[in-house]
């Protein structure tokens, strides 16, 4: 009996393994950029992040270029393509298409699922950085009022602050930051990331932004919503922003989310064109203006 017993026990086990990582999708989409020379350009290069392969969210199966990049490299923990292109006179068009499983990961699922340990530096998601101003006064003052006795509940309760306070104002195509976020009460995805990071950060909880894009939003595909270390548990992700729209709570995200960047202010992508506010891309040039354009497409999502 003993034995049957253990047995059941652990088909109990491999099942609950099994339901964690049941709700997989594939999904098929296409990034697509067009630089138009506006005169003689001697010079063009461009800079896109890649999607990668990230334990218990996603799996990049194949990624495919119209034009071979120059280079493919790692940086921070983000992949990145390089594109070179030399007296450019015609119009340019790339299209990188994309091939991925996507895996239903929230809290629910990282409660179910015990974690290999996890060896990673943390002081870099305890400070504060550009767009993310935990030691702000105000947000100071804000995250002495959020409590809780242990960190999940802290974070449920900071969660919770940034639903209730925070109104959506709709795309905006610059990043305002947690500062502007807590003072305004308002912002789009971003400001709602960047707050509840520089929340997080300032109860000493690591915290990072993603930037990303999601499967079911086309008007504005690309999305920034945040990760949250727990210990025992490892990098949870949480989305504000689309809780009001029924595709997120506190402990379930729909598997719709597709991962791109962890890195909030990428030097990757400032550090050619000096821009501070680069999420997903970014190109330089010498001679004439080029005009760009960008596109993501989702051919499949079963």
């Amino acid at each position: 009996m003993r034995h049957l017993v253990y047995i059941f026990l652990f088909i109990i086990f491999l099942t609950s393994q099994s339901i964690a990582h049941s709700k997989e999708h594939s999904v098929a989409f296409d990034l697509g950029y067009q630089f138009i020379p506006e005169g003689a350009t001697s010079h063009l290069e461009f800079i896109t992040i890649l999607p990668r392969t990230i334990a218990n969210c996603q799996h990049i199966n194949t990624i495919n270029f119209s034009i071979p990049p120059d280079s493919i490299y790692e940086n921070d923990g983000n992949n990145y393509a390089k594109f070179v292109f030399s007296n450019v006179s015609q119009n340019i068009s790339l299209t990188i298409n994309v091939e991925a499983m996507l895996m239903n990961y929230d809290l629910n699922t990282a409660l179910s699922i015990s974690l290999n340990s996890i060896d990673e530096t943390f002081n870099k998601y305890l400070q504060s950085e550009i767009f993310q101003e935990k030691d702000d006064p105000l947000i100071q003052t804000i995250a002495k009022t959020i409590t809780g006795n242990e960190d999940i509940t802290i974070v449920k309760n900071i969660y919770t602050y940034v639903k209730r306070s925070m109104r959506y104002m709709g795309y905006t195509p610059f990043s305002l930051g947690a500062k502007y976020a807590a003072k305004m009460k308002q912002g789009d995805c971003t400001e709602f990331s960047d707050l509840f990071v520089a929340l997080c950060r300032a109860k000493n909880i690591p915290a990072k932004s993603i930037d990303g894009y999601t499967t079911t939003n086309y008007n504005v595909p690309s999305h920034a919503w945040t990760e949250v270390f727990l210990s025992g548990y490892g990098w949870v992700p949480f989305d504000v922003t689309l809780d009001d729209n029924k595709l997120s709570t506190f402990t379930r995200l729909k598997p719709i989310y597709i991962y791109f960047s962890q890195t909030r202010n990428d030097r990757e992508l400032t550090l050619k064109n000096r821009i501070q506010d680069a999420h997903f891309f970014s190109y330089w040039y010498i001679g004439s203006p080029v005009r760009f354009f960008n596109s993501f497409i989702v051919r499949k999502y079963i």
